[in-house]
């Protein structure tokens, strides 16, 4: 079995490490002293289908080709997987960034994804700019106030309710896999959780907030209000006697009902959009936590406590726990936001 799941980890592990790269490249190279590279992506002849610009498919290649050689031929334990990884991630930067947002091949042209369309509206911004260091900035480091009064105020009734559950034995964590440090009788690892998590969650959906439309709606938000509302009442009929269901589905009820009806909260289709871009982080995440490729599990379950049911090993309810765990330090930060005051 480690001998599936430390490749698949290598793979993986890089595919994500090479979007790091990929930025901090992209910032410092080609913005920076290579911009002389990189101009011509910005200010094309449309007439001329290379660019200079492509010499940095040469050079982001090598540390691939060479990564692949060492592995195949020299037997080099470990590199073959990382070169694979660097390998499928510039394939996949270039489907995305070359054919599909910029088309220079004549494909993926009439796609009426949302989601698609939202990437391709967010690269269009950076092109607007044709200088070495004009562009779009988030700066959502001005909005800290706002953001971290926010996440604080969603932290502590969940480190409460967390903290709670783990000593009625509703879940628990391996300690193998824990520095042994604890606040609140829970693990540091899981009150910085509370943290991270709302954080980078909070970062994307600024990020969209920047990057699509200021009244930015979907057609079919009360839907998908009113469907959630509704899979969660039948959920809680019947499972509503478990604690892990039983507190987490009326609680995110009550919260879609205020902000759909009461609040009629504008940006709640931003946060359902946005949403999307973290599912499949949080099934990579989740899924690590709860014991998908692991011997034993870092979080674990009562059984009699949640629904049983489970997309791989993460139990259904965390997908719900996660959108409450999210929509509060949103709702709280559109409150706070200097824009938003502003506007106000």
């Amino acid at each position: 079995m480690n001998q599936i799941i430390l490749p698949v980890i290598l793979i993986a592990g890089t595919f994500l490490i090479m979007e790091s790269v990929a930025w901090t490249a992209h910032k410092y190279l080609m913005h920076g002293f290579l911009w002389n590279l990189h101009s011509d992506h910005h200010q094309r002849n449309d007439g001329d289908f290379f660019e200079k610009n492509d010499y940095f498919f040469i050079i982001f290649a090598i540390p691939g080709i060479l990564c692949l050689y060492l592995g195949i031929y020299e037997a080099v334990p470990y590199v073959l997987w990382v070169g694979i990884g660097i390998t499928l991630y510039g394939f996949t930067y270039f489907l995305v960034h070359d054919i599909f947002i910029h088309q220079r091949f004549k494909l993926f042209r009439n796609s009426n994804s949302a989601y698609l369309v939202a990437i391709r509206r967010a690269h269009k911004m950076h092109h607007k700019h044709l200088g070495k260091h004009d562009g779009p900035k988030i700066q959502l480091h001005k909005e800290w106030p706002a953001v971290w009064t926010a996440i604080l105020a969603m932290l502590v009734p969940f480190v409460i309710w967390d903290s709670y559950f783990t000593k009625i034995g509703v879940w628990g964590f391996n300690s193998e896999y824990l520095t042994g440090y604890s606040i609140f009788g829970l693990p540091i690892e899981e009150v910085l959780f509370f943290v991270c998590i709302p954080y980078a969650c909070l970062f994307t959906y600024y990020c969209f907030k920047i990057y699509l439309p200021q009244e930015y709606t979907l057609k079919n938000q009360k839907t998908i209000t009113n469907t959630l509302i509704l899979i969660l009442l039948i959920l809680e009929w019947l499972f509503g006697n478990r604690l892990y269901p039983g507190t987490t589905f009326p609680l995110l009820i009550i919260l879609l009902v205020i902000l759909q009806y009461v609040v009629k909260a504008k940006w709640l289709s931003l946060f359902y959009f946005s949403h999307l871009f973290l599912i499949i982080p949080f099934l990579i995440v989740n899924g690590i936590l709860t014991g998908t490729g692991l011997e034993k599990p870092i979080v674990w379950y009562n059984n009699s406590e949640i629904m049983g049911i489970r997309i791989l090993t993460i139990p259904l309810e965390d997908l719900f726990y996660g959108m409450l765990m999210l929509l509060i330090p949103v709702l709280l930060f559109e409150k706070l936001s200097k824009k938003n005051l502003v506007k106000q």
